[in-house]
């Protein structure tokens, strides 16, 4: 999630903030964030690695530069 997801990230860390006394505008942010993510749930990075000369490669750039 923190990776792939900063979006859920975010929401969960706000609404994490009210666990312990959440209002009903929480109770209604966390049902919008569920129905987001199962709305989400099909979505993914397919990767066939039957396929050899395929090579996935990725870049980062580590000082944040």
């Amino acid at each position: 999630m923190l990776c792939t997801h900063p979006d859920i990230t975010f929401a969960v860390n706000q609404l994490g903030r009210f666990a312990a006394n959440p209002s009903e505008k929480h109770r209604a942010a966390l049902s919008r964030l569920l129905r987001y993510m199962e709305s989400i749930s099909d979505y993914g990075l397919v990767i066939d690695i039957r396929r050899q000369s395929d090579i996935l490669t990725g870049y980062t750039d580590a000082t944040w530069t």
